[in-house]
């Protein structure tokens, strides 16, 4: 018993977590008879639904657009489907309505996609009478799989889902009593198995199976609120019991407060160390750049933390600037344009480039920043000559300096040059 508990709070902790309730979409299912009343009751729960999400409800019509007679009744959008009514068809209009920003969709009916033309049964037979075997069980084969993704668009739409389906009738002798009481026998349509493929229905949360009498009955429900419920002529009474039901639950709202809190912390802790960053650069910029040789530059550069964090010692911070300046002395101008060439390197290394790039950054950085230092001082040397054309003293000689191609093809020299320091 005692290692069986050790085992449970193990994995607790490496997985397992608390349920809680969350906040969730509708998935139902209408069930019945022609004449039961689904389209009317999808549409007076769907329109309940859509009013508390802030909504428009779309309706995907194989009905031959039957649905548009309650226009005046309630407000919806409507999208006909005609024959073949293929289980491609339908999920592109499922598609469409979640692009199209829709919360609540119903569609009317799901029955089509099973046995109506074009649909999964008429498909197998097709299938089934162009093969040699003329085997139905090989072009299930087939077919099966695109009903499975029928179903995944839309139990995952992303969307409130009411779907109807007609069910298979039957008639019964139902024995009534007349007013003289005499008894007799009446003979009543039922509803039997919704026309789908078998279990479709248990693929919903809520199943409401109506009777002719427009009566709905609970027949599957994950609201225990609902299960073996009956609603004559359903409407927002069993509506108000669902919208109940998909809200979350007070712990999970507050699980939300919480993350949405520690989210919020952890970016306002990355803008904070991105100003401390960027303060301890300005503090030791005046410094770097005044070094008055590299041994003292690179002192200076090394207490910077992100510098730390990406070379082992000061002589690799030492060796890079060699790398990268060659023979310049250290001159200001030429010790802030490494400085910058520095802060590029240790920017995308931290930005989990790698080692190759932010070289190929650092070396681009400092030519550009040496040649903006030339330039400004030969318009600084022509001013003084009051406009004659003089050039610059050469900061460096020729043979010191490195194409950028061949700083960039040598990246390990850094870590080699300071291996050998």
């Amino acid at each position: 018993m005692g290692n069986n508990y050790s085992s449970m709070q193990t994995a607790t902790r490496s997985g397992f977590r608390k349920a809680i309730k969350s906040e969730s979409d509708l998935l139902m299912a209408i069930t019945g008879p022609s004449g039961s009343g689904k389209t009317f009751t999808a549409l007076k729960l769907g329109s309940f639904i859509a009013a508390k999400a802030g909504s428009r409800v779309a309706l995907i019509d194989t009905e031959n657009g039957s649905s548009a007679k309650y226009a005046d009744l309630f407000d919806f959008d409507i999208q006909k489907l005609s024959a073949p009514y293929t289980m491609e068809k339908y999920m592109d209009a499922i598609a469409e309505a979640r692009a199209a920003g829709y919360k609540v969709l119903i569609i009317d009916s799901m029955s089509h996609a099973w046995n109506g033309s074009g649909g999964a049964l008429e498909q197998v037979d097709l299938i089934a009478a162009a093969s040699p075997s003329k085997n139905s069980y090989m072009a299930w084969g087939q077919v099966t799989p695109v009903h499975g993704q029928f179903l995944n668009s839309i139990i995952q739409a992303g969307m409130h889902i009411i779907a109807t389906m007609r069910s298979k009738t039957a008639y019964v002798q139902e024995q009534r009593v007349s007013k003289n009481g005499r008894t007799y026998n009446v003979p009543v349509k039922i509803g039997m198995e919704p026309i789908q493929r078998e279990g479709v229905a248990y693929e919903f949360d809520i199943t409401l199976d109506m009777t002719i009498g427009n009566v709905g009955v609970i027949d599957k429900s994950r609201c225990h609120l609902l299960t073996g419920t009956t609603h004559p002529m359903p409407g927002d009474d069993l509506s108000s019991v669902i919208w109940g039901w998909l809200q979350e639950s007070p712990e999970a709202t507050e699980a939300k407060k919480q993350v949405a809190a520690a989210e919020t912390a952890r970016l306002e802790s990355l803008r904070q160390e991105e100003v401390e960053r960027k303060e301890r650069w300005l503090a030791l910029e005046e410094k770097i750049v005044d070094a008055p040789n590299v041994n003292v530059w690179a002192t200076f550069a090394y207490q910077l933390q992100d510098v730390q964090e990406h070379f082992e010692d000061i002589t690799k911070v030492e060796a890079f600037r060699r790398y990268i300046g060659g023979e310049i002395g250290a001159e200001p101008a030429y010790n802030a344009a490494l400085t910058a060439s520095l802060a590029a390197y240790v920017d995308v290394l931290g930005n989990g480039h790698s080692k190759h790039s932010a070289t190929s950054e650092a070396v681009s950085v400092f030519l550009r920043e040496k040649t903006a230092v030339e330039k400004e001082a030969k318009l600084e040397l022509q001013a003084q000559a009051n406009g004659e054309q003089v050039m610059p003293p050469a900061a460096v000689s020729p043979a010191a300096w490195k194409s950028a191609d061949d700083l960039v093809t040598n990246i390990n020299r850094i870590d080699q040059s300071a291996d050998a320091a």
